[in-house]
């Protein structure tokens, strides 16, 4: 993508052994993929303009020696959810830091071999998303309305 390089890895569709050890794409019609491979790899993503916010999913998790690491001044950590996703686990992982721009993102995985897809990142607040009860309490709500004026008219 335009304004990022990464470093690391390599952008694949196989990751030579069993996707639920291995990793695999999450992207529902894609097939594409970071790939770490293991032997203490570290995979940076670099920005040019900088970000407020990152994430991603990891899949493949088994060992429990990752990390991602980023900088806003100081060295940040966020270790990767291995104890609620057990072996060959899949998690999304992503943080938000407004305080200031982070030009790189890294992540360790050991000797673990993990893949990572569906990558977002950006500046600026990250939109709130409403739950689904509350669209369902919406719409309920516009259909007694609804229901209302109708009897009104009719």
């Amino acid at each position: 993508p335009k304004g990022v390089s990464i470093k690391g890895g390599s952008i694949t569709s196989d990751a030579t052994c069993e996707p639920v050890f291995c990793g695999t794409n999450t992207t529902t019609g894609g097939s594409m993929f970071l790939l770490s491979p293991g032997f203490k790899t570290t995979l940076t993503f670099s920005f040019d303009e900088g970000i407020h916010y990152f994430g991603a999913y990891f899949s493949g998790l088994q060992l429990a020696k990752s990390a991602i690491t980023f900088s806003d001044g100081t060295q940040q950590s966020i270790t990767l959810p291995y104890a609620s996703v057990s072996q060959g686990g899949l998690a999304f992982v992503g943080f938000q830091y407004n305080s200031a721009l982070i030009k790189s993102v890294s992540i360790y995985t050991g000797s673990d071999i993990v893949a990572v897809d569906d990558v977002v990142y950006g500046r600026g607040p990250v939109a709130a998303v409403p739950e689904a009860g509350t669209l369902g309490m919406m719409a309920l709500g516009l259909l007694a309305v609804a229901g209302a004026a109708r009897r009104r008219l009719g």
